[in-house]
């Protein structure tokens, strides 16, 4: 009687995946659709290590240096431009003069040096028309309780370089702060006439820093008999600043008194 027990086992190796191979079935053999899905599963496997190693790679690497693209790192020729001009550069500097990073501030500085020579150099000769720009009132036209230094007396200079104060557009403190200290240790811009720029005396002197002191000093006490409620951001941050011109320059350095903000 023949024996059953080989067609038995090829059935069995046959339902659990096995091969024909040499004319007989083997064990390790599979069928082709679980190839494809083992291939398959691999795949999204590497992809997901992939995109993985990626996301690593972008945590623990250094942050990249950022592309300088101010125009201040590669100062134009100051000379052949105009005022206004010169004075968007000046702003540009005045940030680039606060910033964390050293070498951009150090960019930034230098920058306000070489413009505070041409304001100098441009103001030792006479000033062309179209460098003035319009003198800013001192009239106080009724409003919506909003407050302007042009508005204010002896706002030429402040106003000219954008020291801003107050919520809405108001400047951040280190801005403002580094204008003031600028307004006060550096050349002035030549867009004002010469009796105006005499009254803030040479830099870094005691007349140019009480100039400044008074005027904010003004400011503060002119928003007060307004609107001290709806100018109470103004109110603060001109104090605050009178406060930083205080401690930073006049303490233990010089001797006139020091103006009051208080009505």
């Amino acid at each position: 009687m023949a024996k059953t027990f080989p067609l038995r086992a090829n059935v069995k190796s046959k339902r659990k995946g096995a091969s024909k191979k040499g004319g007989g079935w083997s064990p390790s053999a599979r069928p082709v659709t679980a190839e494809v899905g083992r291939y398959a599963r691999a795949e999204e496997r590497q992809k997901l290590m992939d995109i993985r190693a990626s996301f690593v790679d972008a945590i623990e690497a250094p942050e990249p240096k950022r592309r300088e693209s101010s125009s201040l790192l590669e100062m134009p020729e100051l000379t052949g431009l105009d005022l206004p001009k010169i004075l968007g550069i000046w702003k540009n500097a005045i940030r680039l003069s606060v910033s964390l990073d050293a070498r951009r501030r150090q960019r930034g500085e230098l920058a306000l040096s070489k413009i505070e020579q041409e304001w100098k150099r441009r103001g030792l000769s006479a000033l062309s028309s179209r460098d003035y720009f319009r003198w800013p009132s001192t009239g106080a036209p009724g409003g919506a309780g909003g407050f302007d230094l042009g508005d204010a007396p002896a706002a030429g200079v402040l106003s000219y370089l954008d020291y801003r104060v107050g919520q809405t557009r108001g400047e951040a403190p280190a801005i403002r702060q580094m204008i003031l200290r600028r307004v006060f240790e550096g050349e002035l811009p030549p867009v004002f006439p010469a009796e105006y720029l005499q009254q803030w005396g040479a830099k870094a002197s005691a007349p140019r820093l009480q100039k400044l002191a008074e005027s904010l000093a003004s400011f503060c006490r002119n928003a007060k008999r307004r609107d001290r409620g709806n100018l109470a951001d103004a109110i603060r941050d001109w104090e605050s600043d009178l406060a930083y011109l205080h401690t930073h320059f006049y303490v233990a350095k010089f001797r006139f008194g020091w103006p009051n903000s208080r009505l």
